[in-house]
């Protein structure tokens, strides 16, 4: 662009544009040869070659990862390793939703994790340059949302589900509780280990607040390595 004189991108960095609109109103074309050359030789002395678009990638993601709010749900309901890692070694509960379009549900907006070994990929070193000089910008919010939803095939037991949404203005802190409707609550599955006490506690919450949920206890298989209720 330097050399040639193109036009300036539309989204262009503001100094590219003020550099780009100087050197068009100079008639020598070995003068924007000479600045050109001098770039490529001298300007990445100072900045390495990737600094600036991952510099924006970093300070993109420091921005988001605090505002973020993941809900994680599984489709998994009998696996023993999760009850293990997620219940309390079996002592806690999993609860059953259901998505419902007649209260406009947010589990209706979830997605399904993609299991796989490599990260998602990065843009390519010709795509950072389109996107610096603003020829054809990078889509940060869809590039995060790739990873958003990918994890390693050795948790692809978990058969995951997210929603991924952000804090409400004027919020702080690093979570957000969320109410859900009554009715998308179909069962309380108790833990194989859940006391006597709990499960009292939990029956007499579900019967008076949550009057289309079912209360179950969940029994270790241990033939078969499943939770069976």
């Amino acid at each position: 662009m330097i050399e040639t004189g193109a036009p300036t991108p539309p989204k262009a960095m503001p100094l590219l544009d003020i550099l780009l609109n100087a050197l068009r109103n100079n008639p020598n074309p070995a003068y924007r040869t000479f600045i050109a050359n001098d770039l490529r030789t001298n300007a990445l002395k100072n900045i390495p070659v990737p600094a600036i678009g991952f510099r924006a990638l970093q300070e993109f993601w420091d921005q988001s990862i605090p505002t973020m709010r993941i809900l994680c749900v599984s489709e998994n309901a009998t696996s023993t390793v999760m009850w293990a890692h997620y219940a309390a070694a079996h002592t806690g509960v999993a609860l059953e939703f259901e998505a419902l379009d007649a209260v406009d549900s947010p589990l209706l907006m979830v997605r399904p994790v993609q299991y796989q070994d490599a990260p998602p990929k990065l843009p390519s070193k010709q795509e950072w340059v389109e996107s610096m000089v603003g020829r054809q910008p990078i889509d940060l919010k869809e590039l995060f949302t790739e990873y958003q939803y990918v994890k390693e095939n050795q948790w692809a037991y978990e058969r995951e589900w997210r929603i991924v949404s952000f804090s409400r203005r004027g919020e702080s802190g690093l979570f957000t509780d969320y109410k859900f409707w009554a009715e998308e609550l179909r069962r309380v599955i108790l833990g194989a280990n859940c006391s006597a006490e709990d499960e009292a506690q939990i029956a007499a919450l579900v019967a008076a607040k949550y009057p289309n949920s079912t209360v179950v206890r969940a029994q270790i298989n241990e033939a078969l390595r499943r939770i069976d209720f």
